[in-house]
């Protein structure tokens, strides 16, 4: 799978943010090129890229835990829960789109 923007929905509670999608503008030539150019196996792509979302999203999600104990200090914590979840939804929509059987279902 080959993301573009126009493939992908935007990351709820990212605002301009939202628009960032991994290897955005990338196209089957473009990774078939890189892939050719390089030598690098790029038929487990879309687990690294799923991989990176649910990594991200337990981040966020450590950062909400100590907002929510009262451990963090400034503004624009309040949203990071929702930025978490907006992730993990990314991950599991890449997933449900790969090629890879065991990622997909």
């Amino acid at each position: 799978m080959y993301l573009a923007p126009a493939d992908h929905p935007p990351v709820a509670g990212f605002g301009e943010m939202a628009s960032f999608v991994p290897f955005e503008g990338a196209s089957q030539v473009r990774v078939a090129t890189t892939s050719t150019t390089t030598g690098a196996d790029l038929t487990n792509l879309d687990f690294y890229v799923v991989l990176s979302f649910f990594k991200l999203a337990v981040i966020l999600e450590g950062i909400h835990a100590r907002y929510l104990e009262g451990g963090t200090v400034g503004a624009g914590f309040e949203a990071i829960g929702q930025q978490a979840l907006g992730l993990a939804r990314t991950g599991l929509a890449v997933a449900d789109r790969s090629a890879i059987a065991g990622l997909n279902g």
